[in-house]
């Protein structure tokens, strides 16, 4: 059955918006839309591109990357340690 989801970001949230904290309390509050990829980088699931814009302006803080290379050395942290 095909997914329902067309849509996914990998999210992150730099250290001065709050970091592993608010980066938390979105995965909390999203925790129905949200997938883990090879590396366990959080990503956001959604069904279309009006709903992702909707999560992008209520979560200001938080970062989100079309490609996961966007986010930085946060992945690369991962696969390394």
């Amino acid at each position: 059955m095909p997914s329902r989801f067309q849509v996914a970001r990998w999210v992150t949230c730099a250290p001065e918006d709050g970091g592993e904290k608010e980066l938390k309390r979105f995965i909390d509050a999203n925790d129905h839309r949200m997938a883990y990829d090879a590396v366990d980088a959080p990503t956001v699931l959604v069904e279309y591109a009006p709903e992702l814009r909707a999560i992008e302006a209520n979560w200001p803080k938080i970062k989100f990357h079309a490609l996961r290379e966007h986010a930085g050395l946060v992945f690369q942290q991962r696969l390394d340690g």
